[in-house]
């Protein structure tokens, strides 16, 4: 988790530069060939590159505006965006507000999925590719980026109006590496926020670029500090400002993973700079050893050490003096308020996944609109949460004198299995591994095998034809089989717990549907299915009911409409949740008769009807969630197809139900209503304190053995208090409940990603 921090936080800093309303500064230079050229070379550094504001705030206040900048890696991020006319004080500005974390993340907003793919994500925590007769293999890297490139994107966004670097306001140049070769890349032009996030792309932390037929890595491989680039550009006076390893020899600072990974990515590049650094007029060293590259919780420090490290004495007298110099070259400062670029054109690159009439209907955008940064933005983040590609990005070429926007993809690998670990108190610990293949026999087809092992094992098959070229209806067929242990409970006469054996169910289900899109966050299902179970009872209650196992089928058709526009799966602060359907059985046959439970015998006909509402309002870092159920059977179903009310877990089956205060399978009935209130403090980012209230109402027993222990009507109250987490492997919350006037409570644990 803190490594997943940390990273997201190189490229966070980019993002966080989201200041909008951003102006760019264009200089206009009085040509004087007796000025001498002052070029900024800026390394990489990871976090500790943010020192680099400080420098940058020293040198203005000096009079010094670089002709030439180049950078990496972090370097280029600053490099960049001060080359496109950002101050310093606007991205010291930046630095200091941005959302690290989720910068360096490839987390995706779950509100902004469309409800059709909202059951893929989130991806279990180990994901492998792979291909027939082949093994698998693991990414080759930890992140992709796409927030990053967004952020930068957003930052960049008039530089799509230049054809060169060496048109922006300071004429700029960034490193990469490419793997293919060997050798450095050096951009002069192009989309400057790919050609940034390349020379930021740290190996085995993020994922390399890969452009025509390079794949690039960080430039700091071979070029941490690129002198040589800037005194190629024509720089006659050079500054350089270095934050990387190569002034750092203290053993006692390689303390984390990222200190390892980046020193060795860059151990060759290291002894370069040692040869290159002569050729500087200036060498400003920050002092940010003793503060870890992943650690951008320390923005603020590293700045001032970058301002402390520039006004050493002799170092702030050669920038004053090499300022003098400067003095007279800056006539004024214009302000280019340019924002809308008119489309003649639109292409696609990289993908056959998705048509060009597709990305015009979802995004809204189309030949002969005027763009800015804010509309590509949101176009990038719909293409993007269609959960098929690893990254989208866009740029602009100008073609016959017109503009062309391309989008550019990165397909994601059409065969995945995903594997996580999870655990709860109801199923113990278990593994999962969901399988996917993507265009199976038909395109824009998914066939998914998930399987749980656990106590209670279970096996989903799904092949789905999606509707992904703008349409609204998709088509699936499934198959499901668990196998799960119920309780059968009693309470004695001081309304305590007893458990009189178990039964075990074999459950086996197929069903064929239609799935229709309604609207981004609703969706109506409609589905014919036939369901099979096989319960055998064991540790004496055989003995109750007289029979040692039972057999049950039934045909049935099913109408589900759901609404779903909450903010996270687990623990959501905002949005609503709605789920109502209606389930008629025919043909219901048992093989033995029941006699105790069904004395008129198992109707073969009956109707259950299930209604389920959330929202979620939140105040500051409280949530309120008011929530209701209602559930009835027009006749009294087998055991198993009976409401199943009891525990807390994160996601619940077709016909269970939450409840606090009662372990999970205490309470099977024909039909309830509940209704309970919850809230939610955000105690920090990722820790989450809970507590509520459920009042139950059912129309049952408590037992399928017992009937004579309580009345048909029966009422139930209880409270919660529980602690959540979000964690890289998955969600984690504890809970503890109790029974208002029974004496009965409940300990929950969930752990990982549920089935």
């Amino acid at each position: 988790m803190y490594l997943k921090t940390s990273i997201f936080a190189i490229v966070f800093f980019a993002f966080s530069i989201v200041l909008k309303a951003q102006s760019y500064i264009t200089l206009d230079s009085v040509p004087n060939s007796t000025i001498p050229k002052v070029g900024l070379v800026l390394s990489g550094g990871t976090a500790r590159g943010i020192a680099h504001i400080g420098v940058l705030k020293v040198m203005e206040e000096c009079g010094i505006v670089p002709d030439y900048i180049t950078g990496t890696s972090m370097g280029a991020i600053i490099g960049g965006l001060y080359a496109l006319g950002y101050s310093a004080d606007e991205i010291e500005k930046i630095a200091l507000e941005m959302d690290w974390i989720k910068m360096f993340s490839d987390e995706i907003s779950y509100k902004e999925i469309d409800v059709f793919w909202k059951q893929e994500y989130p991806e279990l925590p180990v994901t492998l590719t792979f291909d027939f007769w082949e093994v698998p293999t693991l990414p080759k890297g930890v992140i992709q980026g796409q927030h990053v490139l967004n952020m930068l994107q957003n930052l960049t966004w008039r530089s799509n109006l230049y054809d060169s670097f060496d048109q922006f306001p300071i004429p700029f140049r960034c490193v990469a590496t490419d793997l293919v070769t060997g050798e450095p890349v050096v951009f002069s032009s192009g989309n400057l926020a790919l050609a940034i996030r390349s020379s930021m792309s740290l190996p085995s932390i993020f994922s390399p670029v890969k452009m025509d037929d390079k794949i690039l890595v960080d430039g700091g491989v071979l070029r941490n500090y690129p002198i040589l680039e800037c005194k190629e550009m024509g720089a006659d006076i050079l500054i350089g400002s270095l934050t990387g390893y190569e002034g750092d020899k203290d053993p006692n600072n390689i303390k984390t993973f990222i200190d390892i990974i980046t020193r060795s990515a860059i151990l060759q590049s290291i002894k370069e700079s040692k040869v290159l650094i002569p050729l500087l007029d200036v060498n400003i060293v920050p002092n940010v050893s003793y503060i870890s590259p992943e650690n951008f919780l320390k923005a603020k420090e590293l700045i001032q050490i970058g301002e402390i490290s520039a006004r050493d004495p002799i170092i702030y007298a050669k920038l004053k003096e090499i300022g003098l110099k400067q003095q007279h070259q800056r006539v004024h400062l214009r302000m280019d308020n340019q924002s809308l670029v008119l489309i003649d054109e639109i292409q696609i690159m990289g993908t056959q996944k998705i048509s060009l009439k597709t990305i015009e209907s979802l995004c809204n955008i189309k030949p002969g609109m005027k763009v800015n940064d804010t509309i590509l933005n949101e176009a990038v983040n719909k293409l993007y949460h269609l959960l098929r590609f690893k990254l989208v990005h866009y740029r602009f070429i100008v073609k016959n004198q017109k503009n062309v926007l391309i989008f550019n993809f990165i397909d994601k690998e059409d065969r995945q299995i995903e594997l996580g670990l999870n655990y709860t108190t109801y199923e113990g610990p278990g593994l999962m591994v969901r399988t996917k293949i993507w265009d199976f026999l038909l395109p824009y087809s998914l066939l998914k095998v998930n399987l749980g092992i656990s106590q209670a094992p279970r096996i989903l098959l799904n092949y789905e034809i999606l509707p992904f070229k703008g349409k609204r209806v998709g088509f699936y067929i499934d198959f499901y089989s668990n196998r799960s242990k119920m309780p059968n409970v009693i309470r004695d006469e001081n309304n305590t717990t007893i458990t009189l054996g178990h039964f075990f169910s074999n459950n086996f289900n197929v069903k064929v549907g239609s799935r229709i899109r309604l609207w981004k966050n609703g969706t109506l299902d409609m589905s014919l299915g036939r369901n099979y179970y096989g319960v055998s009872f064991k540790e004496g209650m055989q003995y109750i009911f007289e029979v040692n196992s039972l057999k049950y089928s039934e045909y049935y058709s099913l109408v589900q409409f759901k609404v779903n526009t909450l903010d996270n799966p687990y623990f959501p602060r905002k949005g609503t949740w709605i789920s109502t359907y209606i389930k008629q059985v025919a043909g219901a046959k048992m093989s033995n008769a029941l006699s105790m439970e069904y004395p008129d015998g198992l109707s073969p006909i009956n109707i259950a009807i299930k209604f389920d509402f959330q929202h979620y309002f939140k105040i500051k870092d409280l949530t309120i969630a008011p929530n209701f159920s209602i559930g009835a059977n027009s006749h009294k179903p087998f055991l198993t197809e009976r409401f199943i009310i009891g525990g807390l877990e994160f996601t619940n089956r077709l016909n269970e139900i939450s409840m606090s205060g009662v372990q999970k399978g205490h309470i099977l009935t024909n039909s309830y209503a509940k209704a309970g209130l919850t809230f939610q403090y955000v105690f920090f980012k990722n820790i989450f304190l809970q507590t509520g209230a459920d009042g139950l109402i059912f129309f049952d027993k408590l037992n399928t053995a017992l009937p004579e222990n309580f009345d048909d009507f029966f009422l139930l109250a209880a409270w919660h208090v529980g602690i959540g987490v979000t964690t890289p492997v998955g969600p984690l919350k504890l809970s503890y409940s109790r029974l208002i006037g029974f004496n009965e409570d409940s300990w929950t644990l969930n752990a990982g990603f549920p089935f």
